[in-house]
């Protein structure tokens, strides 16, 4: 049984990498010291190269949003009103602006993401082949999951008998996460969509509400899990096979995170427990 790497944007300016093998490890990296504490940075997306989306989500526009290599900040290029949601390995990134999202590349070109009429998408996360997913709203107002690439809806799905549909993430592979509710039980549902159309709900144990936020091509679902009127919050990832395993920021966290001056007071099931992006494993992955 071999062990493997990866990583996973966490937020509150940190970084989660674990290996996996007979027994979990869990290690926590502030990304990066000397980021203002007081914009509300997150750590939104992690490539495979190990570079990460810091966005303060408070802000908009230059200097809401960098890149970190593990060594030095680079600010996203951006215009006044730009927000920024995802990072893939090629360095495009989605994004929003005055009603439209967008799809940009290294040097801050913009390809609106509509449908083929022109019409506005909500444009959330992508994968390494620039395949934007998303949340888009029909003629009927009600809401749907999407996948779109070089002008095309490639996908569109509406969960069962719910009235909200929205792709959180995907991979390279073709599957996605994503969420759905049926407004009149107020039920949230999080769930895996396989490219070959297998549909899978996920449900972490004790918690109310699950969100699945990005899934690697190892099938690797990363998210958070709260209860219904409670702030409290705890990250988790799942594997491909169905096994979920939670993380507990305040457990692994040292003492002076989340900084960049600390210390602050360690606390368990924050409302910081949020695992918004992961990379591919680095090495071998041969069990899961």
């Amino acid at each position: 049984m071999k062990s493997r790497n990866f990583q996973i944007s966490v937020a509150f300016v940190t970084v989660a990498t674990f290996q996996s093998a007979s027994a979990q490890t869990y290690h926590f990296s502030e990304v990066p010291a000397g980021l203002s504490i007081f914009g509300s940075p997150t750590v939104y997306s992690v490539t495979d190269k190990g570079e990460y989306l810091v966005v303060y989500s408070t802000i908009t526009g230059p200097n809401s949003a960098f890149i970190f290599d593990g060594h030095k900040l680079t600010p996203v290029p951006a215009v006044a009103g730009d927000a920024f949601f995802a990072l893939n390995t090629p360095g495009y990134l989605t994004g929003y602006n005055a009603n439209n999202s967008f799809i940009q590349d290294k040097t801050g070109k913009k390809t609106l993401v509509t449908t083929a009429g022109g019409v506005p998408l909500g444009a959330l996360n992508l994968n390494n082949l620039n395949v934007v997913v998303g949340q888009g709203n029909d003629d009927k107002g009600v809401q749907y999951g999407f996948a779109w690439k070089n002008g095309v809806v490639t996908q569109s799905y509406y969960y069962p008998s719910a009235q909200q549909t929205t792709f959180n993430g995907n991979n390279d592979l073709g599957d996605v996460v994503g969420s759905s509710s049926v407004v009149s039980t107020q039920q949230n549902l999080a769930f895996v969509l396989t490219k070959a159309g297998k549909l899978s709900l996920i449900s972490v144990p004790n918690f109310s509400t699950t969100y699945a936020g990005m899934i690697n091509n190892q099938g690797l679902v990363v998210g958070d899990a709260y209860n219904n009127g409670s702030l409290a919050q705890i990250g988790f990832y799942m594997t491909k096979k169905g096994k979920i395993t939670t993380v507990d920021f305040g457990d692994y966290a040292p003492v002076a995170m989340p900084g960049p001056k600390g210390p602050l007071m360690q606390q368990k099931f924050n409302s910081g427990n949020n695992f918004w992006g992961v990379n591919n494993w680095v090495g071998s992955a041969d069990h899961t």
